[in-house]
């Protein structure tokens, strides 16, 4: 069966990086020398820029350097050659001749044409008491292409050189790097091979510069051994490798567990990771001076057979996936697995990780106590299960813990739903009914919390606007726009979205409909014929028969702080008996037209939030109104219009609706009640 070359290179669709075909041809070298079991192996990666003279030059540290752009790159080694039976691995697509060693797929040397123009391949090796020199080159035009091949000299050392040449445009380094960002590369992408001390010498080089691998394992090597564990999931056997270095974390090589495939690097573990591994286990973690950084590799037979062809991810079984023979058994390996790293990662970093906790556990009181209460239950129930970094931003834990909240509770559902329809038969009721109610007890405060501690925004912003001492009016009206946008009515859904009329009272907010600071000639719910207005007027319908539509309505006025001119004819009170009096002598209706059947006898519920000048004080004593205790409200009831009447000053509008926002946290659990 003929392969097409450039159709199996367009296939190659997540290649992204020149970085990707040189980690291949050294991952064969290094094969080639451990097969070999060579004790002096040796690597060599040369980079061979473009022309220097025509790149431009960037700031870097210690002056200028050239951005230097890669033309070639050689990999060369002195492993035993490239003997018939490499050749003729290399010579047929998708090869298996590596596949149960090192997990190899064939495909590596498809990567080097999908980055560079052409490959050139230059061996030494030796079979049958001879050597023989190989040469050829390789491309998507001509495939393979015979160079030259002969016996070689007595002094030809075994070896093998392959020049990646000409790197295609779309991959070239888009910024400056240099021989130690390769040199990097290829220590994290082999990281494995370093901690297990399997790996030959790997040296980076150009014409000026030269680095040794090895030495960035050895700059991060604090003189402790890897821990090792091997364990089983599933039947299928895995290993562990865990190492403290002391060295930061990098963007590049950041500390976690990372999966493993043919002694390679594959991917970090993301999900499924205690989060103190990947979030905040960093530099100086107990406190100490030196850096400090955790990697755990994972690794084992499972691994190599389930790497994806370019090495970017492990291919765990998905549940409920189906095969031509019906549904496939579902082996949860992945979930397990995970589960397994997690134990054997925590026993690791147990002292690490008390002090993460700590921190964490500090910042998300302080997170809840102060700026989101209603995350408080679901805290401390599931307290063990949260992490944060102690400098975590607001913002960040907030999005962290609304994320866990619903998986969490998404989860709590179907494990309440699945108590609640099992059968109870023989079981005891109480214990269902306590387990059921204690799941749930960390998620049915949350809505209240949540609605409580929005409503603390507004008090404060209530608060504010009545500490206007400079600007009366200002007040007033900040006030009245703070409770309902002026000019607007609840058919208006943006203006009924920004009410807070449960500064007054919680009630008001069900009205049927509410009007703000409109005429009665504009009230949807009137036919007064009038240019006056009330402040904000609510009417609440009820349905007492299908014929037979009974109401109650709420009537709000605002008056200026400081004012103290009221007369017998001309104050709040008077002025808004003459509201209601208006009212009842026209028609109510709903905001469909039906009539409201109980128009003369509806009952008013009348709020004046003004000040208590001594004027006004006079006025609610003339109309037989009674104080409160703490004498900030004054009630009383006008018997002619059925109204009842609510005086009282902008602080003990503010003082109640925070008493009232305050049972709220009480009834969700966040606070205790006041003594």
């Amino acid at each position: 069966m003929d392969a097409d070359l450039a159709g199996r290179l367009a296939k190659l669709k997540d290649v992204k990086s020149f970085k990707e075909p040189v980690l291949e041809a050294v991952a064969n070298s290094i094969q080639a020398i451990q097969q070999a079991g060579q004790r002096d192996g040796l690597v060599e990666v040369i980079i061979e820029w473009l022309d220097e003279s025509k790149t431009d030059m960037i700031a870097a540290a210690g002056g200028a350097r050239p951005f230097r752009k890669i033309q070639n790159v050689v990999i060369r080694d002195n492993g035993p050659g490239f003997t018939k039976e490499n050749f003729k691995s290399f010579s047929k697509l998708d090869s298996q001749y590596k596949a149960k060693e090192f997990g190899c797929f064939g495909i590596g040397r498809l990567l080097w044409l999908k980055v560079f123009s052409e490959v050139e391949v230059s061996s030494v090796y030796r079979e049958n008491g001879k050597k023989f020199y190989r040469g050829f080159r390789f491309s998507v035009e001509d495939e393979i292409t015979p160079i030259d091949e002969r016996e070689a000299a007595d002094d030809e050392s075994c070896s093998t050189e392959i020049r990646l040449k000409l790197i295609r445009p779309e991959f070239q380094n888009k910024r400056s790097i240099s021989v130690d960002d390769i040199a990097e590369a290829i220590y994290r992408h082999f990281l494995l091979l370093y901690v297990l001390k399997t790996v030959p010498e790997i040296v980076v080089r150009d014409g000026e510069e030269r680095r040794n691998v090895i030495e960035c394992y050895r700059h991060s090597y604090n003189g402790q051994e890897p821990e090792q564990t091997d364990f089983e999931i599933c039947g299928h056997q895995f290993q562990l490798l865990q190492q403290k270095l002391n060295t930061k974390p990098t963007e590049k090589l950041a500390t976690g567990v990372y999966f493993c495939a043919g002694q390679r690097i594959v991917s970090r573990c993301e999900k499924g990771i205690d989060p103190r591994v990947c979030n905040s286990l960093g530099s100086n973690v107990n406190g100490a001076d030196k850096p400090f950084m955790y990697v755990g590799l994972l690794q084992g037979e499972y691994l190599d057979k389930n790497v994806n062809p370019t090495r970017k991810r492990i291919v765990f079984p998905t549940e409920g996936c189906e095969g031509d023979q019906g549904e496939i058994p579902f082996e949860p390996i992945e979930s397990k697995l995970l589960e397994k790293v997690n134990e054997l990662v925590r026993i690791y970093l147990e002292d690490e990780f008390a002090a993460l906790t700590d921190g964490s556990n500090a910042r998300l009181q302080r997170f809840v106590d102060n700026e989101a209460p209603e995350f408080k239950g679901f805290v401390n129930k599931f307290r063990e299960q949260l992490f944060v970094a102690p400098q975590e931003s607001n913002n960040d834990v907030y999005e962290y813990l609304s994320r866990r909240f619903f998986e969490c509770e998404k989860i709590q559902k179907k494990q309440v739903n699945d108590l609640i329809s099992a059968d109870w038969s023989g079981e005891n009721a109480e214990e269902k009914i306590r387990e059921i109610a204690d799941r749930i007890e960390p998620f049915k405060s949350y809505d209240l919390a949540r609605y409580a501690a929005k409503r603390r925004y507004y008090l404060g912003l209530l608060e504010k606007a009545i500490s206007l001492d400079d600007d009366r009016y200002q007040l007033e009206n900040a006030v009245h726009s703070l409770v309902f946008p002026k000019g607007k009515d609840s058919t208006d859904v943006d203006a009924f979205n920004q009410q807070n009329l449960w500064l007054i009272d919680d009630r008001l907010a069900f009205g049927h409909y509410i009007a703000s600071d409109l005429s009665f000639k504009k009230n949807k719910t009137t036919d007064v014929d009038s240019l006056k207005r009330m402040d904000i007027e609510a009417i609440k319908v009820y349905s007492s028969g299908e014929d037979n539509l009974i109401a109650e309505l709420s009537i709000i006025e605002f008056k200026r702080p400081g004012r103290d001119d009221y007369s017998v004819k001309e104050n709040p009170i008077e002025q808004v008996m003459n509201y209601v009096d208006m009212l009842r002598k026209g028609k109510l209706r709903t905001l469909s037209g039906r009539e409201i059947s109980n128009v003369r006898t509806v009952p008013y519920f009348c709020f004046i939030i003004a000040d208590f000048t001594e004027n006004l004080i006079d006025k609610c004593e003339r109309y037989n109104f009674v104080p409160n205790a703490t004498k900030d409200s004054y009630y009383g009831y006008y018997q002619r219009s059925n109204a009842y009447f609510e005086v009282m000053n902008f602080n003990a509008m503010y003082n109640k609706a925070k008493v009232r926002n305050h049972a709220l946290l009480v009834a969700a659990g966040l606070v205790q009640p006041s003594s």
